[in-house]
């Protein structure tokens, strides 16, 4: 079918046209070993197939079968592909892996991989139309789904298509309660479900990552150029006052934004932790980690619709011949050649689950961006990760490293507000003729409680010394607890539809507690051993205690009398710190904020490439050492900003290298 060829040559390509490409010339990479290596090596079909994306592209289908044992495994296959690529690309053709099941597929350039802000690094690093980019993406496609558009839709999206949930371990300082956890599980990532709060946070946050990873880069002031170009400020016609610095945003693609109108309680909310605890109206975004504010939102004003990864890095770069995304394919493992990622299995969702390898160019690089629990499950069945956990399941070490060992996120306790009925809450949605009204009211002008994340305010600040001296010694500028109001009723309770519900979650945003992800098996389906270790040491549940004990005194002061009918959950009854700390045990909430379980300083670079080893970076929540005061989307958002510069300058540099 296909001619044997000796040690410096290689089968000819055959088209459907029956036309061949000229034999390789000397000074052609030579196939690996001598020549009776020969005879191990069956050239398969190169076919045309003229699969269009987006109307520009054509992909080819190639197979490599390494039949030697001696020769498998040993980057034989890889070779011969690469050496049919360049002939390929010389001969003017546009080459993409579209490989068979049980197929070797072409390489790309950069090769990232789900979920995350991977449109963020793809469009910049396809702005040069020599790097060839592919994303894979194991999760659906949102656009045109009102729940995911819709902002105040946001707290439905745990039980739809677009998220994965998971299950802790049980927590020992909660009474064994176990933890669901939800994750992107869509193109836009995290951006697709998440509430759309915005917030920077506390610049000593920044500084530590810079610290830890002994790059200035990182730091608060490194980070600017990033936040500013990931960002823009539009502000929709609007009549109350909130605190603006227009001066921290750029002319970036993500839409940072104000509500048109608010919810009677949100300035109430601000003026009461004003007074109360003397936090200042500020920007979030402009370096303020302490606050009580009017918080903005990755909201579109025209149109009151979530801003996401993919409609603001996506959407705009969806014809660049040199950027190819392919839905529903699972990356199961990267595959290394010494300590070089070459490769990457992928299990196509599509196509019966089949198998499919994807190589890299020489210089290629693999770039994980599954998020801050996906990611470190990917490393870890790759041979990434803690040498000894792995050889409880037999899996060989690549390289050593704490991959799984730094994880921290936001959690906090919900009390529950029966509220008059002007207040805007979603319980308030089941009236057939309420919703009727706000949706017209969404529709027609942007605006109501349909074009509200969650609330127009928030409030972020410490407790008093003494309670906790991890808590103390923390930079002046680190709150540590977010008060979250929400305009929805978050537990269930001894209410009736027609009692009218908002929540307050006392969030604790600096936590002590480190948790840990660990592999309960190989098998890239099962879910791996998440355990939060939530409130796990003492310092973080006397601070959660106070706050939260704290929060409900002030929601008896009278300025909130004329809105605030009584408390439902935990009840007027439960008054001493034993029955208020059961009731945060049954209120404990989620902000789904996990970061650093790969983390810069102990499992990468400063230049996000793993340590120890080549071709393999990570860009997403996950690299984060120390959690960001708030809401994690803008640090994300910038730091795929500067990984995306940080490769491009690799580039230029291994280039001239190579010159």
């Amino acid at each position: 079918m296909y001619g044997i060829r000796s040690v410096s040559t290689v089968a000819k390509w055959r088209l459907e046209d029956e036309s061949t490409f000229d034999e390789p010339k000397k000074d052609d990479p030579p196939v690996p070993g001598s020549d009776e290596a020969a005879g191990a090596m069956f050239f398969g079909a190169m076919e045309r197939n003229r699969k269009e994306v987006n109307g520009r592209r054509t992909y080819w289908h190639l197979q490599v079968l390494v039949t030697d044992p001696q020769f498998q495994g040993r980057g034989a296959g890889r070779i011969l592909v690469e050496w049919g690529i360049k002939r390929a690309e010389g001969e003017g053709l546009d080459v993409w892996n579209d490989a068979t099941e049980g197929g070797k597929g072409l390489y790309e350039k950069f090769l990232l991989e789900r979920r995350g802000r991977l449109h963020t690094i793809a469009n910049p690093l396809s702005e040069n139309p020599h790097n060839k980019v592919l994303l894979l993406e194991a999760g659906p496609d949102p656009t045109g789904d009102p729940e995911v558009s819709t902002p105040a839709f946001a707290g439905l999206l745990g039980s739809t298509q677009y998220v994965t949930n998971l299950i802790s371990t049980p927590q020992a300082a909660l009474n064994n309660t176990i933890i669901v956890t939800q994750q992107g599980h869509a193109l836009g990532g995290g951006s697709a479900v998440n509430y759309m709060q915005h917030c920077r946070g506390s610049p000593s946050v920044y500084d530590a990552w810079s610290e830890l990873s002994n790059d200035a880069g990182w730091s608060w002031k490194g980070m600017q150029e990033y936040f500013r170009r990931s960002t823009n400020l539009a502000l929709p016609n609007i009549t109350y006052a909130p605190a603006v610095n227009a001066s921290v945003y750029g002319q970036g693609p993500v839409t940072i934004s104000f509500e048109k109108d608010v919810d009677i309680l949100a300035p109430k909310w601000i003026q009461l932790f004003k007074q109360a605890d003397g936090l200042p109206q500020v920007d979030p975004n402009a370096g303020n980690g302490i606050f009580a504010t009017y918080m903005t939102h990755t909201v579109l004003p025209v149109n009151a619709t979530r801003e996401t990864s993919l409609t603001t890095y996506g959407y705009p770069v969806a014809g660049r011949p040199n950027l190819a995304i392919l839905e529903g394919v699972l990356v199961t493992k990267i595959n290394f050649v010494g300590t070089r990622a070459t490769s990457v299995t992928c299990i196509d969702i599509n196509n019966h689950n089949s198998t499919r390898t994807i190589f890299l160019a020489p210089q290629g690089e693999v770039i994980p961006t599954a998020g801050a629990i996906h990611t470190p499950k990917l490393l870890m069945l790759s041979g990434v990760g803690p040498r000894a956990q792995l050889a409880e399941l037999s899996i060989t070490a690549i390289v050593d490293l704490p991959v799984g060992q730094n994880l921290l996120n936001h959690m906090g306790a919900v009390i529950s507000l029966n509220v008059t009925a002007a207040q805007w809450s979603a319980s308030q949605l089941s009236n057939a003729t309420y919703y009727a009204s706000a949706l017209h009211n969404y529709t027609a002008f942007a605006s109501g409680i349909l074009a509200q994340p969650v609330a127009a305010a928030a409030a972020a600040g410490r407790v008093p010394n003494g309670i906790s001296s991890w808590h103390d010694s923390l930079p002046a500028d680190r709150p540590h607890v977010l008060y979250q109001p929400a305009n929805a009723p978050l537990l269930p309770g001894n209410y009736t539809l027609n009692t009218n519900v908002v929540s307050l979650i006392v969030f604790l945003v600096s936590p002590e507690s480190h948790g840990t992800i660990r592999l309960a098996s190989t098998d890239v389906f099962a879910q791996p051993i998440f355990d939060p270790n939530t409130f796990g040491t003492e310092g973080d549940r006397k601070v959660l205690l106070w706050a939260y004990k704290h929060t409900r005194a002030l929601l008896k002061h009278e300025s909130m009398a004329d809105v605030v009918l009584g408390e439902i959950f935990p009840g007027e009854d439960v008054k001493t710190d034993e029955e208020i700390w059961l009731a945060i045990e049954k209120g404990v909430f989620d902000f789904r904020h996990p970061v650093g379980a790969v983390a810069l300083g102990s499992v990468l670079h400063a230049n996000l490439t793993v340590m120890g080893l080549q071709g393999l970076r990570v860009a997403d929540s996950s690299i984060m050492p120390v959690v960001p005061s708030c809401y994690t989307s803008a640090a994300t958002y910038a730091l795929a900003e500067r990984a995306a510069d940080i490769i491009k300058r690799s580039l230029v540099s291994s280039r001239h290298n190579v010159l």
